[in-house]
């Protein structure tokens, strides 16, 4: 959850969030889990831990990725080989983050009281209620807002190619939920029976960065999507005009100047 404070800050400066996002973490967490004032504290005390070692071992790797990204979107042209590359080293990042957090994860979660497995159990549920009716919306253009969030209003053109591309990859969303209901029911009944610590942490770790454990329909539009989305990008990349281009180039500036200045506080700081 930090990770998630840190690069969706688009509205505040990204120093701030960092500095301040084990509050924010682990309010969320609580109220999540429902945890009471000790617990808290410890999550709190662990997130402020962890953003010392993100600091230091995972921001500076952020860094050179967003500029990696600048290179990218500054070229001429971009091959698709290199997009999907680069979407590899994106996912490589996400799942060092998660092994740093899952050993934090699994110590809150076996502390947790069979009411508080309760009212995660609920949680959980309404989870995926609220992702089913998202995907099922008919008035959501999911790939057209995430793009515009970017690079600004997209023209008729761009939108078509993007929704075309979308609609290249399978809409799994039922078998997704049906995956993600066995997925939580067998997490639940791991805490609920007190599961080691070590099966804990494995099925955490896998839950959330292994594509193997999902079923064969959900594996199915994550290969396809990882196969689209990389000549949909070099395709879209061309396609820029240079306001948004510039846009785009801004923003990783940014994030990129707010992570740096964070890399060097702390090494200040050491």
């Amino acid at each position: 959850m930090l990770v998630v404070v840190l690069v969706s800050a688009a509205c505040s400066r990204v120093e701030l969030a960092y500095e301040y996002g084990d509050r924010f973490a682990s309010g969320r967490i609580a109220n999540f889990l429902d945890l009471d004032r000790a617990q808290r504290g410890e999550v709190r005390a662990q997130l402020q831990a962890y953003r010392e070692f993100h600091r230091e071992h995972r921001l500076p790797a952020l860094v050179a990725y967003l500029e990696r990204s600048a290179e990218l979107v500054q070229a001429d042209a971009t091959p698709a080989d290199a997009l999907a590359q680069h979407l590899d080293d994106g996912w490589s990042l996400l799942e060092d983050t998660a092994g740093d957090v899952a050993p934090m994860a699994v110590d809150i979660l076996r502390a947790l009281t069979p009411a508080q497995i309760d009212h995660l159990e609920t949680q959980l549920a309404e989870g995926r209620e609220d992702f089913a009716e998202s995907r099922r919306d008919p008035d959501a253009d999911r790939a057209v807002e995430r793009f515009e969030t970017w690079t600004g209003r997209l023209s008729a053109q761009q939108r078509a190619l993007l929704r075309s591309c979308e609609a290249r990859i399978p809409d799994e969303t039922d078998a997704w939920l049906e995956w993600r209901a066995g997925r939580d029911e067998q997490f639940i009944d791991m805490l609920r029976n007190g599961a080691s610590r070590d099966r804990l942490e494995a099925f955490v770790k896998a839950w959330w960065t292994d594509m193997d454990v999902r079923s064969a329909p959900v594996r199915r539009a994550s290969r396809i999507s990882r196969e689209v989305w990389p000549e949909c990008g070099a395709e879209l990349l061309a396609g820029l005009s240079s306001q948004q281009r510039e846009r785009v180039l801004q923003r990783l500036d940014r994030y990129g100047s707010d992570f740096s200045s964070l890399v060097a506080s702390g090494a200040a700081g050491s």
